[in-house]
């Protein structure tokens, strides 16, 4: 399953909504918006409610979010703008350990600090249950095409999102050898395609890839024919394993221009639907504008739907399909422009 760019985080209050959001926005980069700040003013007065919708329709409308807080009335404008749906679905005794916990805490979802525990909260805990989490699970149900992640634990939330912070976007090196070779054996033994591995399929010694890589990195000696090109790994920290490779060319010649794009990608056959394409890409954009990219194009096939998600997760414009005569295939073309 993979992490869109337009996520909601729903949950019972106190089950760490706001802890989770800020830190899916700080492996992301995407805005966070709390609905508690729009919402609350500081004298703890609130914003009208035609003035609340307001503002979340302009949130709503931007490129990219990450949205935090439950307010049920909103439920069903924000599961038609989102693509992604984060949901704590945890019991309510852990959540009330959650709002006793975060009392005389300054909090940045909230404009004051809470210094004692609000018993209509209290109420709105022990009620989430048999009210608020039916009418999510409904709209999930209702929406099988968002990305969902739900998870009945503080522990499962926890994993979650430290796997996704245990992760870098690296340029190969040998003291990777063992797992680029474990990399290209699963491929071949799957017989898939290794897209975004710099001619790997046909170089089976890791030394000899690694080699070619830093040649095809140089512009005065990449090889004839090749175009200047940036070799990346994405490995998971807790365990060394490439889980996925990148390569981003720095410039386009005729097939690439029409065909191949800026950016191939793939991800390790035992590791996907697990949201890694998504946060590779993301993570490979800015270094596409440190390249002086400011304008990215990537293809995929028509036929692969996942593909398309993750690069219209990462805000691709959908630009035409074209017809591959080599392979034989139909490619869609997207755009990504990179802010400056």
């Amino acid at each position: 399953m993979e992490l869109g760019h337009k996520i909601i985080v729903l949950g019972c209050p106190g089950s760490g909504k706001s802890t989770l959001s800020v830190k899916l926005h700080e492996i992301t980069g995407l805005p966070l918006i709390h609905l508690d700040n729009i919402w609350w003013r500081p004298d703890r007065s609130h914003v009208s409610g035609e003035e609340f919708d307001g503002k979340l329709e302009e949130v709503l409308s931007g490129g990219g979010w990450i949205i935090d807080g439950d307010y049920s009335r909103t439920y069903e404008a924000r599961f038609k703008a989102c693509d992604t749906v984060v949901f704590l679905d945890y019991g309510t005794d852990e959540c009330l350990e959650g709002i006793a916990a975060r009392v005389g805490k300054q909090r940045a979802d909230l404009p004051w600090t809470e210094t004692g525990i609000d018993p209509e909260l209290v109420d709105a805990v022990r009620n989430y249950r048999n009210i608020n989490r039916p009418a999510i699970l409904t709209l999930l149900e209702r929406h099988p095409d968002r990305n969902r992640f739900v998870f009945g634990s503080r522990r499962e939330a926890n994993e979650w999102i430290g796997g996704l912070d245990g992760m870098e976007l690296i340029l190969p090196a040998g003291q990777y050898a063992r797992q680029i070779r474990a990399y290209r054996k699963e491929f071949l033994d799957c017989g898939d395609s290794m897209d975004g591995t710099g001619g790997l399929k046909r170089i089976g010694d890791p030394v000899e890839w690694i080699a070619h890589c830093e040649l095809c990195r140089d512009p005065e000696n990449v090889p004839e024919g090749l175009v200047p090109a940036t070799q990346f790994i994405y490995v998971r920290k807790d365990d060394g394993k490439i889980v996925g490779m990148l390569q981003i060319r720095h410039c386009l010649n005729d097939y690439l221009g029409k065909f191949g794009g800026h950016i191939g990608y793939s991800v390790a056959p035992s590791e996907r639907r697990k949201g890694y394409a998504s946060q590779m890409l993301r993570k490979a954009l800015p270094k596409c504008r440190e390249l002086g990219i400011g304008r990215v194009l990537i293809t995929c096939r028509e036929d692969n739907e996942g593909s398309r998600k993750v690069i219209l997760a990462n805000g691709g414009t959908y630009d035409g399909t074209v017809f591959e005569p080599e392979e034989k295939i139909d490619l869609e073309r997207y755009w990504i422009d990179l802010p400056g």
